[in-house]
Formats: structure tokens, C-alpha cells, sequence
């Protein structure tokens, strides 16, 4: 009866663990990574890491740019201004809730929060690691990343991103709006066109599409990853 006991108080580690294991999220030490979560009056406040390199050179509100002592409201000691053509390198993030976001950055001299305008770049566990595929010797990183595209080609849907080593599962018409619900970090090079592979769901089929040949509409960055949301939020002031 021990060993019985003993077995199934074993048996329920590892439950637990691999629950654990599953539910964390995966940026494999890069950007995105928690470094500190808490709950705060019902809002979870969570320190990311976020490198990011950014030159200011468009016209800025110099009044939006006070780099403060700490993040969260701007109650904060300001510590100084970021000014046109200034070159600054980011090393964490900070939200609190969905739309209270703050950048720590860096220039000569200056070092502190800055708030910036956009919504929590990794909600919803944005740009998360979801699995590696592999085709023909090439590993695909594949990242979450939810958005539509419109496709202006003819298209073939494959089994993995890639041409080579993969297979054709079913075909997309041009000029058809898809959403797409991951993005190879990695970009390919087709017809000398620069691109990433994404996940659409069309038809039933779940499947792979060259984003080199869909675009969006809306103005912006073409995918809204968190370096592209924040670059936006700091050159559209």
C-alpha cells in the first residue's frame, strides 16, 4: 500500500510538471521572455525582455518623450527628453494591463521609461515560440502571430513552409482575404522577393502560404510583430 501511495504521489509530480511545462509560454530567452509578473489590484504588471534598436527620425511631440525614473504612470521623476535623431536601444518592456506599455531606453547619457502609445505588443502570447518544422534540412522557427493578409496570386497551400521538401495540399485564388495564425521568424527568398511563410486556414485546409505574395491594405507594418508595433507607436507621434 506504500508503494501504491508513493507511486501515485510521483505519478502527480509529473502531472503537474508537464502541466506547468505546457502552459508557460516559449520565447527561448529572446524577446518577449518574463522576467517579472505580478498582480496588481486585479492587473497583471509584468517586466519583459525587449531588445530593440530605434533612430527618431521623424518630427516627435517632445512632450510625449520625457523619459521618466520608473514606469507605470507619469508621477515619476522625469529624468530628461529623447530628441529628433536620437538613437536609442531598448532592454525590457513593461505593461500593466492591455494599454498602460513602457519601453526602458538607453542613449549617451540617459537611461529610463518611456511610455509609449500602442497596445501590449505580447498579448495573447504574441510572438511566442508554438514548434520548429523542419523541411529538407532547413529548421523553421514558427511564431504566434494572429492577422489577416490578402492574397494577390494564385497560390499553392503546402504541408510546411518552404518550397523544397514540402508538399501541396490545396491552392488559394488570388485576391482572397485569409487570417493567418503563425509566421516563420525565418524569411525565404523567392522570384528575388524577401519574405516569411505563414499559417492560413482556408477551405478547411491548414496549411502554408508565401507572404511574399499577399499584402495588407490597412497602411503600416505588413505583420505587426512587437519590434514593428513599437517602432509605429514611436514614429507616428
Amino acid at each position: 500500500m506504500i508503494k501504491n501511495k508513493s507511486f501515485f504521489a510521483y505519478f502527480l509530480i509529473l502531472v503537474l510538471f508537464a502541466s506547468v511545462q505546457t502552459n508557460a509560454q516559449n520565447y527561448a530567452d529572446g524577446n518577449g521572455t518574463i522576467l517579472k509578473q505580478i498582480e496588481d489590484n486585479e492587473e497583471n504588471v509584468c517586466f519583459r525582455k525587449h531588445v530593440q534598436k530605434i533612430t527618431l527620425d521623424q518630427a516627435m511631440n517632445y512632450e510625449s518623450f520625457k523619459v521618466y525614473e520608473k514606469p507605470g504612470s507619469g508621477k515619476s521623476k522625469v529624468l530628461g527628453y529623447l530628441s529628433y535623431g536620437d538613437t536609442i536601444v531598448s532592454r525590457r518592456i513593461f505593461t500593466k494591463g492591455k494599454y498602460n506599455v513602457w519601453l526602458e531606453v538607453q542613449k549617451p547619457g540617459l537611461k529610463g521609461w518611456v511610455k509609449i502609445d500602442t497596445p501590449d505588443p505580447y498579448s495573447n502570447n504574441t510572438w511566442e515560440i508554438v514548434e520548429y518544422l523542419e523541411s529538407r534540412g532547413k529548421i523553421w522557427t514558427v511564431r504566434r502571430l494572429n492577422s489577416s493578409i490578402c492574397v494577390y496570386h494564385n497560390l499553392n497551400i503546402r504541408n510546411k513552409p518552404g518550397i523544397e521538401g514540402t508538399r501541396i495540399i490545396g491552392k488559394i485564388n488570388a485576391n482572397t482575404f485569409v487570417e493567418y495564425s503563425t509566421i516563420t521568424e525565418e524569411t525565404d527568398e523567392i522570384d528575388g522577393i524577401k519574405d516569411h511563410w505563414i499559417r492560413i486556414k482556408h477551405n478547411g485546409i491548414s496549411g502554408w502560404i508565401f507572404g511574399g505574395y499577399a499584402d495588407v491594405e490597412r497602411g503600416g507594418p505588413k505583420y505587426f510583430i512587437p519590434e514593428s508595433l513599437i517602432y509605429l507607436a514611436f514614429m507616428q507621434l
